[in-house]
């Protein structure tokens, strides 16, 4: 744990530095426990941790692949990593090593990225995937219609969000950010909390 936090905190790739700031030390005081000492009071903490900042990967894997390791990750989960192809797929293996006897169920699995939504519409209904998620709103009626499709959704957490650079203009101005004061601010329409929601074919 000490190394991957102070990786976070520090390495030369990370992505998350800032979700850090308030962390001063990491220190290993026990065979399953960090003591970490803050620069200051840091309530958000514990949850900043429980996402992108806190996530484990393995040091020895790190060492090895070095600037490579993004691209042959390790883990513990039911599957294997295969292959990534940046904007096109993500193919994973059954791990047959895997602590639960009898999982995964699947042989492997192939995750395809497709940023039209009507494209992956498509691809369902014509049998060339068999799940799907983040279906469009507008969607949901119309796949819930279809034979041997199955479509639901769910509540969510997930959340979009838009951030204004206010170093530069126009937002460096107040007014346009249609600030009034300290405890209000404007939201853009574009930002919003959006139930989550799936579809998979299950018919012939």
């Amino acid at each position: 744990m000490k190394y991957n936090l102070e990786r976070a905190k520090s390495g030369t790739t990370s992505r998350v530095k800032a979700e850090q700031a308030s962390v001063a030390s990491v220190e290993a005081t026990g065979p399953h426990e960090v003591t970490i000492r803050l620069t200051r009071p840091d309530s958000p903490l514990v949850l900043t941790l429980a996402d992108r900042s806190g996530m484990m990967v393995s040091p020895t894997a790190v060492e090895a692949k070095g600037a490579d390791f993004a691209f042959n990750p390790v883990g513990t989960g039911p599957f294997e990593f295969v292959r990534y192809l940046p904007g096109d797929r993500l193919e994973l293996k059954r791990f047959d090593g895997y602590w639960q006897a009898g999982k995964p169920y699947l042989d492997s699995m192939t995750m395809r990225f497709m940023t039209d939504s009507q494209t992956g519409n498509n691809a369902l209904l014509a049998g060339e995937t068999d799940f799907r998620t983040r279906i469009e709103a507008a969607d949901i009626d119309a796949l819930r219609a279809t034979s041997g499709i199955e479509a639901s959704t769910s509540p969510s957490l997930y959340t979009w969000i838009c951030y204004f650079n206010t170093a530069k203009a126009p937002f460096s101005a107040r007014r346009r950010r249609g600030s009034r004061g300290p405890t209000t601010s404007m939201a853009p329409t574009n930002c919003w909390s959006t139930p989550a929601s799936t579809a998979r074919r299950y018919g012939a």
